[in-house]
């Protein structure tokens, strides 16, 4: 079902290449001598639109280029940041903090390479370089793992042990629903 305001003989649906060629035939038939609302009805626009044709003489009524900004970082480049940004901490990079964010990105991206971009169109680059926004896992910085493998299978199992053997119970206390930031 076609939108309120399309008509079905809407121009907009047509490939521009075509309604370009459109417009020149209609230029072509108005300079001919053919009224404004005949060739409106034949190419299935409005009289207004036929009036703009001739206006403009035919170099107006070619297509234009539609405007898009020029990929202003190379493919290699692009590849460079997403690498940085996946296998590397941001510290490493003069930042303070230790957690990727957009600004960080755009900012890492305007040091190496001079080029500026917005900080939401640096979430649309790094989304297309397959990254996505991660929770930061939250575990002690100074957590010894082999420590605490050690403690989970051999320490821990004994402790239970000896607790179901007095007829005791094991509560655990620690500073984890304390946060700093």
């Amino acid at each position: 079902m076609r939108g309120k305001c399309k008509r079905e003989t809407d121009g907009r649906s047509r490939p521009p290449e075509a309604a370009e060629a459109l417009r020149i035939q209609g230029a072509k038939a108005v300079a001919a001598g053919a009224h404004y609302l005949s060739v409106a009805r034949l190419f299935g626009v409005s009289e207004r639109t036929v009036e703009r044709y001739s206006a403009g003489g035919l170099e107006a009524l070619k297509t234009k280029p539609i405007p898009a900004r020029k990929a202003e970082l190379t493919d290699e480049q692009r590849a460079d940041i997403g690498l940085a940004v996946a296998t590397t901490d941001p510290r490493a990079h003069g930042f303070e903090f230790g957690l990727w964010t957009c600004s960080r990105v755009r900012a890492l991206i305007e040091k190496r390479y001079g080029v500026r971009y917005t900080t939401t169109w640096t979430g649309i680059l790094m989304h297309r370089l397959g990254l996505s926004p991660q929770r930061p896992q939250v575990r002690a910085m100074e957590q010894d793992v082999v420590a605490v493998q050690h403690w989970r299978d051999t320490l821990f199992p004994e402790l239970k042990q000896r607790a179901v053997e007095e007829g005791a119970h094991i509560y655990f206390g620690d500073e984890c629903a304390v946060r700093s930031y």
